[in-house]
């Protein structure tokens, strides 16, 4: 556990991969089975995978309330029950040329120690001329038992389409504003693809 001397790590490098399975779908909503697997990409690895059921009570809102288990894959990770509510929006447009995108989640982990979360990020982007690039700016932030993290900064997007997948990769600086968690300040690469 962080304590005054040490802080703890919120947003640094990670890998994981999510699978869902359509259950129903409704005019009204859906119904959706999936497992996760995630770790951090230095020590601690705190590995970790989930099976989960998640329901969209309304087809037209994006939020979602899930239930999962969370299984601990070696040291550092955790066997537990969690719940969340997840929402988000792909990218929308504003105005003409400027998009926004963004998600927030919250929830509890644990039913004896409940230890609440919250994340979210939202971004703003514009093309860059006729090339698959766009610029902006992004604010996402963190929040979990004696953790937390507010970051703001510009960020360069390539969107590319592969075989039968959307793919991205953002480049950023995620200047820390608020909080003492580590890593520092720095320069943030995500690649994110959707099957």
């Amino acid at each position: 556990m962080p304590n005054a001397l040490s802080p703890g790590r919120l947003g640094a490098s990670q890998m994981g991969m999510r699978i869902d399975f359509l259950l129903a779908e409704t005019a009204q909503g859906r119904v959706t089975a999936y497992g996760r697997i995630a770790g951090a990409l230095d020590r601690p690895v705190a590995p970790e995978a989930a099976l989960g059921l998640s329901i969209q009570p309304l087809s037209h809102i994006p939020v979602s309330i899930g239930v999962e288990r969370r299984m601990a894959l070696g040291d550092g990770g955790r066997n537990a029950n969690a719940a969340l509510i997840v929402g988000g929006f792909g990218p929308t447009a504003l105005t003409k040329g400027l998009e926004a995108e963004g998600y927030a989640q919250m929830g509890m982990v644990g039913l004896r120690s409940r230890d609440l979360f919250a994340d979210g990020r939202i971004s703003i982007s514009s093309p860059l001329g006729h090339s698959p690039l766009r610029i902006g700016g992004s604010v996402s932030g963190g929040a979990q038992p004696h953790l937390e993290r507010l970051d703001m900064g510009p960020e360069l997007q390539w969107r590319f389409r592969l075989p039968d997948v959307n793919a991205r990769v953002t480049v950023e600086w995620r200047e820390r504003i608020a909080g003492r968690t580590h890593p520092p300040s720095g320069l943030a690469m995500t690649l994110a693809t959707d099957f």
